[in-house]
C-alpha cells in the first residue's frame, strides 16, 4: 500500500473578513481596496481541491481543515496526531505556488493579570498597592514598536479598576509579540 500524504488548510481569515468585495484584474482576483481579499486561505482550499479534481491519480491523502489559524494556530494546536499515518504533508497556506516555505512568521499573545492591594482612595489610600501603577511602571520598561529587525512588540489593551475612589486590585495588560 501507498504512504498516505497530507495536506492541511485552514477555513479562516483575518479579521474582519466581512463584506469583501474582490475583482477581476490582468486575470487576478483582488480586493477592490476596501476591504482585505480574505484569500487565506480560501485559496488554499480551492488549489488542493482543483489540483485532486484534475490529477489523473495520487496516492491516498489526508486532508485537514483547521480553523482559528489566524488568531494563533488553535485550530491545528488541537489536532489529534494519533489519528493520522501521513509521514509526509504540506501545508497550503502561501500565494505563489512556485516556493516552498521552510519558516513563516509568528505570533504570540501575553496576557498579564496584575494583583495589587485594593484601598479605598479617599481614607486610606497608603494602604493600597495600585495594579495600574504597577502595570503602567512594567509597560513604561517594555521595549515596544520594532525589537530587531523581524519582530515587533505592542501593548494592545489595558484594563484595570472598577472604580474612582479606590486603589485598583487588579489590571489586566494584553501585549502582542509578532516575528517574520
Amino acid at each position: 500500500r501507498t504512504e498516505p500524504v497530507l495536506f492541511g488548510v485552514h477555513a479562516d481569515t483575518v479579521k474582519p473578513g466581512k463584506d469583501i468585495k474582490p475583482i477581476l484584474k490582468d486575470g487576478v482576483i483582488r480586493s477592490k481596496g476596501q476591504t482585505i481579499l480574505g484569500a487565506d486561505d480560501k485559496a488554499g482550499i480551492a488549489e488542493l481541491f482543483e489540483a485532486i479534481r484534475t490529477s489523473e491519480q495520487y496516492p491516498p491523502l489526508e486532508i485537514v481543515v483547521s480553523r482559528e489559524e489566524e488568531i494563533g494556530l488553535k485550530g491545528s494546536k488541537n489536532i489529534d496526531a494519533f489519528l493520522l499515518e501521513s509521514k509526509t504533508g504540506f501545508l497550503i497556506d502561501i500565494s505563489n505556488l512556485e516556493n516552498i516555505v521552510i519558516g513563516g512568521p509568528s505570533i504570540m499573545t501575553i496576557n498579564v493579570e496584575i494583583i495589587g492591594k485594593a484601598a479605598h482612595a479617599g481614607m486610606e489610600p497608603e494602604k493600597g498597592i495600585s495594579s495600574i501603577k504597577a502595570a503602567s511602571y512594567a509597560i513604561s520598561m517594555l521595549k515596544e514598536g520594532w525589537i530587531d529587525k523581524e519582530s515587533t512588540v505592542n501593548v494592545g489593551v489595558i484594563k484595570g479598576g472598577q472604580v474612582l475612589n479606590a486603589v485598583p486590585e487588579k489590571t489586566n495588560v494584553k501585549i502582542e509579540c509578532r516575528s517574520q
